[in-house]
């Protein structure tokens, strides 16, 4: 049976590059945030309530998440239950719902630019 050898160092550079991510998109939503604060409040509350609107969103998936052991089928590790599992959920949750949210906005942008022609 052949033996995975790099999963491990394949998962922690997956980690590093989403922690990246995290803080190039942190860092550029407070430099924008910071910049529309000086020049243009309305765009400033904007930016503030797109980013206090997410952090929402976030929240409640966590909520609707469940930490109950979830029965896998020839698993047999411990990384199923509690906080891990309702992580999963949450990310589960999240993920289905801007991918709902984005197609409602594709489809809305598109009858919103008919309606302009």
């Amino acid at each position: 049976m052949d033996i995975p050898r790099f999963t491990d160092l394949l998962l922690d550079w997956t980690y590093v590059l989403f922690g990246l991510a995290c803080l190039i998109t942190l860092g550029v939503v407070i430099g924008e945030f910071i910049k529309n604060c000086k020049y243009d409040r309305k765009k400033a509350f904007s930016t503030l309530a797109t980013v206090i609107g997410f952090a929402a969103l976030v929240v409640i998936c966590w909520f609707l998440g469940s930490p109950e052991k979830v029965d896998i089928i020839g698993y047999e590790g411990t990384e199923n239950v509690g906080v891990m599992a309702q992580m999963t959920d949450a990310i589960l949750y999240l993920t289905y719902i801007l991918f709902c949210a984005t197609v409602v906005a594709l489809v809305w942008g598109v009858f919103y630019t008919k309606r302009l022609k």
